[in-house]
């Protein structure tokens, strides 16, 4: 799984196979986000302390609070890991605001330029009637 995460990571980041710098940047970073956190669950296998699982017996494995690393260190691991998938989905949301941000600031300008063509003599709205017999 890991390998596979980075072949991916590794293609992701020397094809740059979206349009545009930024939604390649943000691909890169998400493949990144996903290749931290799976290395992350390591922590919470069985092979965390280097134990050879040929080598264990199934009694031990039916019990893996004698392979787990101690509860201090697995809480701050996922505090740790918690803390880090709040980020990336926080800037996941703050780009997906700027793109709505930045495509209703195109269609506000578009209707202004719209309504001051209009408004203001240029458009047949307010084209005038010539008087006279």
């Amino acid at each position: 799984m890991m390998l596979m995460n980075l072949a991916i990571l590794i293609y992701t980041g020397r094809n740059l196979p979206l349009v545009g710098k930024l939604n390649n940047r943000l691909e890169v970073f998400n493949e990144m986000s996903v290749c931290y956190v799976t290395f992350n669950m390591t922590v919470f296998t069985h092979w965390t302390l280097g134990y050879n699982i040929s080598t264990v017996s199934e009694e031990m494995l039916s019990s893996t609070i004698d392979l787990l690393p101690n509860q201090d260190v697995m809480d701050s691991y996922g505090y740790m890991m918690n803390s880090l998938m709040f980020y990336y989905i926080y800037t996941n949301i703050l780009v997906i605001f700027y793109f709505i941000i930045r495509q209703l600031s195109l269609v506000f300008t578009k209707y202004c330029r719209l309504g001051k063509y209009y408004c203001f003599g240029q458009g047949k709205i307010n084209e005038r009637k010539p008087k006279g017999p």
